[in-house]
């Protein structure tokens, strides 16, 4: 049996872009699919899924065709400290050509203090 990432690879390199595009789309939507199944317990009907898939294909699409940008705009991000009482989850990944996808995730408190971490 191969890997996730032995897949992907394979895929990457005998498909076109627009075939990739899709292969991508409807991986991310099933890695949602699942994450709600586990963690929310709801399940999304086929062909639904279908329908997510077309869906963040045509928005994505969409968003890259645009040529223009606001620019101008002004936006004030601030960051604000966490309430005591909550946590903060900070996932990464990583996907190599020749080895296994590693995912590392930190846990900290409202406090900014180190909770757990996990590789």
């Amino acid at each position: 049996m191969q890997s996730f990432s032995d897949w992907f690879v394979r895929v990457c390199n005998s498909v076109s872009v627009s075939t990739l595009h899709m292969v991508v789309m409807i991986v991310w939507t099933l890695w949602e699919n699942r994450n709600a199944m586990v963690w929310k317990q709801k399940r999304c009907p086929p062909h639904v899924v279908i329908r997510l898939v077309k869906s963040l294909l045509q928005d994505w699409e969409a968003a890259r065709s645009c040529k223009e940008l606001a620019v101008n705009v002004p936006v004030c991000i601030q960051w604000k400290k966490l309430p005591i009482e909550s946590f903060k989850l900070n996932v990464d990944a990583a996907l190599f050509i020749h080895q296994a996808m590693r995912v590392g995730s930190v846990l900290k408190g409202g406090n900014d203090e180190f909770i757990a971490a996990r590789q």
